[in-house]
């Protein structure tokens, strides 16, 4: 995940080399975004699953991240603000890696606050997508299979919009208080009638 970094840094590199029609980043960037997945750093499992066989956020996470924003520092960017996208961890529907993995998105979350130049993160995604699983050809249509549909924070219209045990977390790391079950059957019913 240091890639974030050795990339970023290609980046800067290049525009600033001269060869373009600006040296100045501001002239092609505002903000900088990237993915900071969580990834096993067990290097024994030969069939791991890039989704499910991963390990707790921790310090690691956050010091690749840190390793990025280094990088714009380095390049005079440290005012820029950063946005975190396609965080996120599935379950395959699977209730205890539900849970697991509900506790390791407040982790994540916690070690995000301690990211002072994080604007926002951008949680993947906001819905199951069983339909997916329907698709004649899965295994070609999609990247991750089974463990691609279980990312959202809520279940299909179909299930009323059910909250998963994450979005309690995420809930709670916002600061918010409404009843996730009834906001979710009314997004349901609303998806209904139109």
């Amino acid at each position: 995940m240091y890639g974030i970094a050795w990339t970023l840094d290609k980046i800067y590199s290049r525009i600033r080399s001269g060869k373009f029609w600006s040296t100045d980043p501001d002239d092609y960037f505002d903000l900088v975004a990237w993915h900071p997945y969580q990834m096993s750093t067990c290097q024994d499992k030969r069939e791991a699953d890039l989704f499910l066989h991963i390990e707790e956020p921790d310090y690691l996470w956050k010091d690749y991240n840190d390793a990025a924003y280094r990088v714009m520092c380095k390049y005079g960017d440290a005012e820029k603000q950063v946005i975190l996208t396609e965080t996120g961890f599935t379950d395959c529907g699977d209730p205890k890696l539900e849970k697991m993995q509900a506790e390791y998105t407040r982790k994540l979350l916690q070690l995000a606050g301690e990211l002072p130049y994080v604007r926002t993160i951008y949680n993947f995604r906001l819905l199951t997508e069983t339909g997916m699983l329907e698709k004649q050809g899965i295994e070609k249509n999609q990247i991750g299979g089974r463990a691609e549909v279980y990312f959202g924070f809520f279940e299909e219209p179909h299930k009323n919009c059910r909250p998963r045990l994450k979005a309690y977390v995420l809930q709670e790391a916002a600061g918010g208080n409404e009843d996730l079950a009834a906001a979710g059957k009314k997004v349901a019913l609303l998806r209904k009638r139109s």
